[in-house]
C-alpha cells in the first residue's frame, strides 16, 4: 500500500508524511516500523521490504524518503510500484518532485496522494534538492551527468544549475576535500566562471557547457 506526499513546499509534505508515520506507530503498535533512504535501496532490500513482515507482527510500516527523488535508486524502485501498492505493507512515500513519468504511476497506485504547492511568500524559488551537487563532490560524473539532466528537464533554468555547481565547487575549495585537489578545484572555479561571462556575452552554449563540464569531473 502507498501513501504519497510530494510537492514543492517540501516542509509541509514532510510534516505531514512524518505525521501519518507518527499516528499509524500509535494505531499499530504491533507493526514494525523502519526508514529507507535512497543510499540504503538495492534490489534485494525492496524486494524484502515488498514482501517481507515483522518477525512479531502482520504488518511493516517504511518512512521511503525521497527514494524517486535519486536517479539510482529510481531505477530500481521504478520496477516495483505494482508490488508496492500490492504489498500488505505500508510504504509512506516523501518525494520533491517526482519526474512526470514517475510521478503518474505512482499517483495511480497510491492509495493516497497529497501535493503540497510551494507558498507564494513573493521570494525568488530555490532549489532544495541538492543530488547535482552530491554526485559533482563525490566526483561521479555519471550520476552528475543523470541529476543535470533531471534538472534540465524540470526547470530549464540554466544560470540556477549553474549556481549550484559553482557554489559546490567554491565549498571545496573551502573545507578541503580527498577527492579532488586545490590545482585542479581553482581550475574548474576559472572553467565555471569563464563559462557562464561567455554565455552572457552570446558566446558560449552554457546547457552544453555544463554538460561537457560534468562529464569531465
Amino acid at each position: 500500500m502507498i501513501y504519497l506526499f510530494y510537492g514543492a513546499d517540501v516542509e509541509t509534505s514532510r510534516t505531514k508524511a512524518r505525521a501519518l508515520f507518527e499516528s499509524l506507530k500509535a494505531k499499530k503498535p504491533d507493526a514494525a516500523f523502519g526508514e529507507l533512504v535512497a543510499e540504503e535501496l538495492t534490489e534485494d532490500k525492496i524486494r524484502e521490504l515488498v514482501s517481507g513482515q515483522g518477525l512479531f507482527s502482520n504488518k511493516c510500516v517504511i518512512f521511503c524518503d525521497n527514494i524517486f527523488s535519486d536517479v539510482e535508486a529510481r531505477e530500481i524502485a521504478g520496477q516495483f510500484i505494482t508490488e508496492l501498492k500490492d504489498s500488505p505493507n505500508i510504504f509512506i512515500l516523501l518525494e520533491k518532485q517526482p519526474i512526470k513519468k514517475i510521478f503518474e504511476k505512482l499517483e495511480k497506485n497510491a492509495e493516497k496522494s497529497q501535493e503540497f504547492e510551494e507558498k507564494n511568500t513573493g521570494a525568488k524559488k530555490e532549489w532544495g534538492d541538492f543530488a547535482l551537487a552530491n554526485a559533482v563532490g563525490a566526483r561521479n560524473p555519471l550520476k552528475a551527468w543523470k541529476e543535470y539532466r533531471v534538472l534540465v528537464e524540470r526547470d530549464p533554468e540554466l544560470e540556477k544549475i549553474h549556481g549550484q555547481i559553482f557554489w559546490k565547487v567554491k565549498q571545496m575549495v573551502l573545507y578541503k576535500t580527498p577527492v579532488f585537489s586545490t590545482t585542479e578545484l581553482r581550475v574548474m572555479l576559472r572553467k565555471l566562471a569563464l563559462m557562464y561571462h561567455g554565455a552572457h556575452r552570446g558566446n558560449v552554449d552554457l546547457e552544453l557547457s555544463l554538460e561537457k563540464f560534468l562529464l569531465k569531473l
